[in-house]
Order: structure tokens, then sequence, then C-alpha cells
């Protein structure tokens, strides 16, 4: 049972099989990350493969099972006969020492998966050409690196029965804490028609230029911010200290004039130092774009899904993020915006984020550059000014796209300029 290539240790395989063998209720508490190829050594996934068959079918693990077992699947002689498989049996006296044994097997297995990425990476290295797209290797080993760290979960496959299950317990858990979850805009009519918005969806702000769509993200970000779910804002339009005077004229509804030109009135100094001292404590990150592209995009966003737990991305907006290699004569923008909204769709699920873009809309009011956004996405939401209105402060937000409920909904709002934020209409 000995293999000597690859770091790993047999102590720890053997303490743990024979935990599982002194109480086999432990299969039913492995954690979610667990994957058979965390053991190394060849004969110890043939016994554990034997073990839970053996529970699954008796719900009890006896010596003579797992030998029969192993015998009709023609592995005993593989695992080293019956007296090493006796031997494991009688290996640890203690069954709820099996945590620390599972903790040995999954760091040898990260050493494992270093040393074979790293392997990769020298590969990968050595064949790449200068004037391949860099952006887009440094992406793939970010992933698998981040696979590694996750031990593999976003690529295992699971059982319907599980899912279903675990399905019905968060609808459950939802009934409970819905309103707090999930992130909104803060807008009662608007969030009631979208139920809140969850992770993994990809949801398009769209307007015409000054209707509001950078604020409308930016609403959801301090709205989510205040039940402490974590926002990265990438802006594209304009730097991280214009994006924060936004926020700030948002939340002390001081008018922005006011903060650009630094003249404040009596009145709204205390209401600015109030609400600084308020989102002083929000998990509020700006990132600065300026020669950021794509790859850079989903690189930045994992690093704040990993570092600081964050639930909500806000992309402002789709038309102005680079992509690698956007500067070849067989590009076209379309296909770029296409790719934009595809990837942030893949990194919603990936992160298990709420992702917002913002986009353009052209003089027919339809979105911008490509269809392909409207596909991608899990909600659409377009604002414009309601037909016949002489309201200067009025504007509609209609839900053109709703993948998890109706759509058509136009829901009007007020929109104030100069505090940089829509409201209920009261």
């Amino acid at each position: 049972m000995q293999h000597e290539s690859l770091p790993h240790n047999c102590e720890s395989e053997n303490g743990f099989l024979c935990s599982i063998t002194l109480r086999p209720g432990i299969l039913d508490e492995l954690p979610r990350d667990w994957k058979l190829d965390k053991l190394y050594i060849p004969a110890s996934r043939y016994v554990f493969e034997a073990l839970a068959a053996v529970y699954q079918r008796d719900k009890k693990i006896i010596f003579h099972a797992v030998q029969e077992e192993l015998q009709r699947r023609g592995l005993l002689e593989e695992v080293g006969g019956k007296q090493e498989l006796k031997e494991l049996f009688i290996f640890v006296p203690a069954p709820d020492n099996w945590k620390f044994y599972y903790d040995s097997i999954h760091k040898y297995w990260i050493k494992r998966g270093l040393i074979l990425l790293g392997a990769e990476l020298e590969k990968l290295g050595r064949d790449l050409e200068l004037d391949d797209p860099l952006a887009e290797a440094i992406d793939l080993v970010e992933r698998e690196l981040l696979s590694l760290a996750r031990g593999g979960r976003e690529k295992e496959i699971r059982p319907f029965k599980e899912l279903l299950y675990e399905t019905l317990d968060e609808i459950e858990a939802r009934s409970q804490t819905k309103a707090d979850s999930s992130v909104r805009f803060g807008l009662t009519k608007l969030d009631a028609a979208l139920g809140g918005l969850e992770p993994g969806d990809l949801v398009i702000v769209c307007a015409e230029t000054a209707f509001g769509k950078s604020i409308l993200g930016q609403q959801a970000v301090t709205v989510g911010a205040a039940k402490n779910i974590g926002a990265g804002v990438f802006s594209f339009e304009m730097p991280p200290i214009q994006v924060v005077e936004r926020i700030i004229s948002a939340e002390a509804e001081v008018p922005m004039r006011s903060l650009r030109s630094g003249l404040l009135t009596e009145l709204e100094y205390p209401k600015l130092s109030g609400s600084v001292t308020k989102l002083g404590n929000y998990p509020i990150w700006i990132v600065g774009c300026y020669g950021l592209e794509l790859a850079g995009v989903c690189s930045t966003a994992r690093y704040l899904k990993a570092k600081h737990g964050i639930g909500l991305l806000v992309i402002d907006y789709l038309q102005l993020v680079p992509v690698a290699g956007g500067g070849r004569r067989d590009s076209s923008r379309e296909r770029e915006v296409a790719e934009i909204s595809r990837t942030l769709k893949l990194l919603a699920g990936e992160l298990k984020v709420v992702v917002i873009g913002c986009s353009q809309v052209n003089d027919e009011g339809k979105l911008r550059e490509s269809r392909a956004i409207g596909q991608d996405a899990d909600v659409i939401l377009k604002i414009a000014e309601p037909k016949d209105n002489d309201d200067a402060f009025r504007r509609e937000i209609g839900i053109a796209k709703h993948r998890h409920g109706p759509s058509g909904d136009k829901i009007p709002v007020n929109f104030y300029g100069q505090y940089m934020k829509f409201t209920d209409i009261s």
C-alpha cells in the first residue's frame, strides 16, 4: 500500500478508513469538499468505495461484508488481501479522531495539487508565445488555484436527491431571511417585483446617458452594504473618488455641486459628517479601473470574494470594459461585448455573487453593441422618462426581462440627479 512519488501519509489514510469501520456514520458527516482523489493510495480508494457501498446497502459495516464487496469487485488482492484488510479494521481504537486524519489527508491533497499545478505552469510558461493573450493564461491559472483552494467543489457532480433537499432547506431559509439576505435597490415596488436578487444573477441596468443607470447600480451597493453585503464597484467611466462622491451625496442628501465646489452650507456640514461616519463602516471596495481588462476584472473579483466575501459586483459600464486582443483586425465591438456579458454571467455563478452591469442603450432604446447581453442576463432593467410626463423628477424603471418571474412591469420612481439617488413615489 506504499506509493512515494507524491506527498501523502499512509497513517492518515489508514486512520481515516479505520475510523469509518468503527463509526460508519462518518460517511454522512464528510465535508462537501470531499473527493475520492484526496486519498492518494489506490488501495485506500478501493477500500473507501467498498465501505461506502456496504454502508449504503446495509446501514452498517462489518469486516466480512467489506471483504466480500472487494472480492466481488476483484480488488481484494489489490488492497493486500484478507490480512491487510483485517489490520485496517484494528488500526485505531478512537473513531473520534477521524477529523484529525481527514484534515491531514486534505492538506496532503493540496500539496500534491500545488506540485502538479506547478508542473503545468512551467509547461505553460515555456510554451507561451509573447504575442499570446497573457491575461487569458493568467486567468486560467487563477481559476485552477481557486479551484484547488475550494477543494474542487465547483467541479463536483451531485445526485439530484441531495440537491432537491438542499434546495428545500434554502427555500425555507429564504422565507425567514429573504428581505435581509438578498441584494435590493431600496425601492419598494421594484424590489417587490423582482423578489430580491440572488447569487448567480446577472442584472443589466440600461438607460440613455444621464438617466441614472450608474446611480441605480451604486444604490444597490449602499443598500446591500447597510445589511453587511459586501460589494466591489468597477467604474470604467470615472475615477474612484468621483464614485465615492456620488455615494456620499446620495447618503447625505447633499447636492453634488456642493461637494464638488466645497461650498457647503451650515446645514450641509453636519449631514456630510454624519453620513461619512456611517459609510465608513460599509463593506464596499472601489476598484481603480485604469488599464484593467476583462481578465483583470475577473481576477480582482475573485480576490474580493476570497478575501472579503463580497456578495455583489457592479460594472459601470459594459461598453467601456476592454477585452484582451480587442485591437485585432478580426475583432468587433459587438463580439467583445458578447464576450464581456458571457464572462460576467459565468463569474456570477462561479463566485456566487450578484453582478450588476450598467449598459448604454441606442437611439431606439435598445441595448447597444450586442444582443448577447439580453440573452445572458437574468434581469434587465430599463430606466426611461414616462410618456406624457411633465415632472422633471419622474422616471420609470421597466422590467424588460426577469428570468425568475414576470416581466413587463414599469415602476414609477423619483430621480433626484442633484442627490444621486432614486426614491419611491410617496
